[in-house]
């Protein structure tokens, strides 16, 4: 089973984003400020919602 995550990101929406280490939202929240970009060192971004 793969479960590649994403190792780069872009907010260009209004609102902060919360990523998470694994699927399901589970683990320890980063938090995403609007209009700002990033890096998930490893694949690290499994899931995303706002914060």
């Amino acid at each position: 089973m793969n479960e590649e995550g994403i190792s780069a990101w872009v907010n260009n929406s209004p609102v902060p984003y919360c990523s998470y280490p694994t699927k399901d939202y589970q683990g320890t929240a980063s938090a995403m400020a609007p209009a700002t970009q990033g890096a998930a060192h490893n694949n690290l971004l499994k899931s995303l919602r706002p914060c």
